[in-house]
């Protein structure tokens, strides 16, 4: 059964961005607030930098609060393209918080995933996680036709992280090494929120009602999110 995901639509991305600090504040205080501690992860990219800047001024013990990221380009964290290194730009002023990259000193990114699935299965269920979606239907590392896709969309998938390999994909494909959080640890987040912008994208979004996991995989996401995924959108 085709499920249609919920999209919380505002007129300038601002007002987009605000109200998805909103929801996140409210995941991570609560959080906080009942077990002590606030596990989140988060997505890269240029979009939701801004958002993350801003919730990083919110008046949180952020030494209780721990950023894992959703994925990641096998590139130095120095790097430009570095998720954890815009992360880490973006939190700068949450002191205290703990960040946890993906990118080690393993020679490769199977080695790595070894040992960061066991960091992640002890992050576990994160009481947020924020996604985004690009033009070809792809969420965290999860792009159309990789080696492996099938099995790190299984809902039954025994492992946290993945190592991807996006050579034959033409947006992944500049990094073509990557890792990424499998589908299990996604989905059964407590919010599961994405951020998308572009009338573009939000008629993505509406082809994936129809569309099929391989070919468009933020739908494995929409389908066996246990608490729903919400989209902000704006122009």
């Amino acid at each position: 059964m085709s499920i249609a995901p919920a999209v919380f639509q505002f007129d300038d991305r601002n007002q987009c961005l605000d109200a998805l600090i909103g929801a996140l504040s409210v995941a991570t205080k609560h959080a906080i607030e009942t077990k002590g501690f606030a596990n989140i992860a988060l997505s890269g990219g240029s979009t939701p930098e801004p958002a993350y800047t801003k919730f990083a001024n919110e008046d949180f013990d952020w030494s209780k609060v721990t950023i894992a990221l959703v994925d990641e380009r096998w590139v130095d964290v120095n790097d430009d393209a570095s998720n954890e290194k815009m992360i880490r730009r973006a939190f700068a002023n949450a002191k205290g918080v703990k960040i946890v990259g993906m990118k080690t000193d393993d020679a490769t990114p199977q080695e790595a995933a070894l040992k960061l699935d066991d960091i992640y299965k002890k992050l576990r269920p994160f009481d947020a996680i924020i996604l985004g979606m690009g033009p070809d239907a792809h969420t965290a590392s999860w792009f159309s036709g990789a080696n492996g896709l099938d099995e790190i969309l299984n809902e039954n998938c025994a492992q946290n992280i993945a190592p991807i390999d996006a050579s034959h994909s033409e947006i992944g494909g500049k990094y073509p090494l990557r890792l990424t959080m499998t589908l299990p640890p996604i989905v059964e987040t407590q919010m599961l929120l994405g951020l998308i912008f572009g009338q573009d994208k939000l008629e993505v979004l509406e082809h994936c009602v129809t569309g099929d996991a391989r070919s468009m995989p933020i739908k494995a996401a929409i389908d066996a999110a246990r608490h729903g995924l919400a989209f902000f959108w704006a122009p």
